[in-house]
């Protein structure tokens, strides 16, 4: 690969004179043959059908991460991913906006790594991703490296629930999924769930004992609490409480920390709002789809309408205010 040319991630490979931006609404931009694609007369793919790009570049993995998993985690790609580590094919996944995550701990190495990645313009995906907007290609969002310890947090939902009309108390609820990545059973951890309002003030704490979690197995766990006289989020006062999670080992040492903002809403009717629709690109000499500059060509802004793929979650974390 001595002779590959550089390019940034993430970034569109049409952007930096590799293939053909197309812009078109709901006329796929190939024929219409589902589930295969095929070349169409008079179109741009009637000459690059189908084109590939290939990254790869090597990486080494910090000496404090021993002992843990490693997660590649991949934000967007337009629109099809192959990956290998070190030569070895890791998996395929495509949903041009959707993450894509692999864990990568058993195809890692001491040392330096190399990552691979075969990028695909078009899908049977591609079918279902036709909307009003620039057809472009390649790591359109970032891409990193994840170290978690063996019993993880894999995933949280967040959510509340108020009864009826009344806006005075609400119950804070959550559904966590822990995972034993170990190869023996885990006793004695602790999940901690810390609810603080705008101020930083603990408003509730919710534990939850993590025990006889089986070996590569994964245990559900759902906690709620009654949370009095919510600061409720709107436009006006966007409030926003911080969630803390905790998991701590047998010897009560806090092995993992993980944060998000969350706010009680109630959805009220309304006539009329300015709004826009979320397609973002950084216009400049080159652009991407991109949350670095999400300001681009945004004046005013009352509600984002996230339509046809899912929203790069990084834009919601910058501007939840």
């Amino acid at each position: 690969v001595s002779w590959w040319k550089e390019i940034p991630v993430p970034g569109n490979w049409e952007m930096y004179g590799y293939g053909t931006p197309i812009y078109t609404n709901v006329t796929f931009p190939f024929l219409n043959f589902p589930s295969v694609i095929l070349p169409k007369k008079g179109y741009t793919n009637e000459t690059e059908i189908n084109p590939v790009g290939s990254y790869r570049r090597n990486f080494t993995i910090p000496q404090e991460w021993t002992g843990k998993e490693i997660f590649l985690h991949f934000d967007g790609v337009y629109s099809g991913l192959s990956v290998w580590i070190n030569g070895q094919k890791v998996g395929y996944s495509q949903g041009a906006n959707n993450d894509a995550e692999f864990n990568i701990t058993r195809y890692i190495k001491p040392g330096e790594n190399m990552l691979a990645a075969e990028v695909y313009r078009w899908t049977d995906g591609s079918y279902i991703e036709d909307q009003d907007m620039f057809r472009l290609s390649g790591i359109h969002r970032d891409v990193y490296l994840v170290a978690t310890p063996k019993i993880h947090v894999r995933d949280y939902f967040l959510q509340s629930e108020f009864t009826g009309d009344d806006i005075l108390s609400a119950l804070f609820k959550v559904d966590a999924s822990v995972q034993n990545y170990e190869n023996k059973t885990a006793e004695n951890h602790t999940v901690e769930f810390t609810l603080l309002d705008p101020s930083g003030k603990t408003v509730t704490s919710l534990t939850q004992p993590v025990n006889n979690l089986k070996a590569a197995g994964e245990e559900k766990y759902h906690l709620q609490a009654k949370v009095d006289k919510p600061l409720l989020w709107s436009a006006e006062k966007p409030n926003l409480y911080t969630v803390l999670v905790s998991v701590k080992d047998t010897q009560g040492k806090e092995t993992e920390a993980l944060t998000s903002k969350y706010f009680f809403y109630i959805q009220w009717k309304f006539n009329a709002c300015p709004s826009i629709i979320q397609h973002f690109f950084d216009f400049g000499i080159k652009f991407k789809f991109s949350t670095h500059n999400p300001k681009a060509g945004l004046f005013l802004i009352v509600i984002i309408i996230i339509v046809h793929h899912p929203i790069d979650i990084k834009f919601i974390g910058k501007h939840a205010k």
